[in-house]
């Protein structure tokens, strides 16, 4: 199993011993995100993973694209987990 897989994995778990409600791979409002989380009281989040090599300003990019994600698709929270990161 390669990095991706056993992260995804490791998220999936998690999730399902929480016993929340999740899709994967899912588009919305023309954006892809790796997970997107129905919590019980309404609540909408969504986990997308990036593989990206370091880069000047990378973690600035994971914030823009986390409060991108919350204005343009509407969720409530949503996290960029940049695998690797140390």
């Amino acid at each position: 199993m390669n990095m991706e897989q056993e992260l995804q994995e490791f998220i999936r778990n998690n999730l399902d011993n929480e016993d929340l409600v999740y899709d994967t791979n899912v588009g919305v409002g023309g954006v892809e995100s790796d997970f997107i989380i129905y919590v019980p009281d309404g609540r909408r989040f969504t986990i997308d993973i990036k593989y990206w090599r370091k880069f000047d300003g990378y973690t600035n990019q994971a914030a823009i694209q986390s409060k991108l994600y919350k204005t343009d698709i509407g969720v409530d929270k949503a996290f960029i987990v940049i695998a690797g990161l140390e």
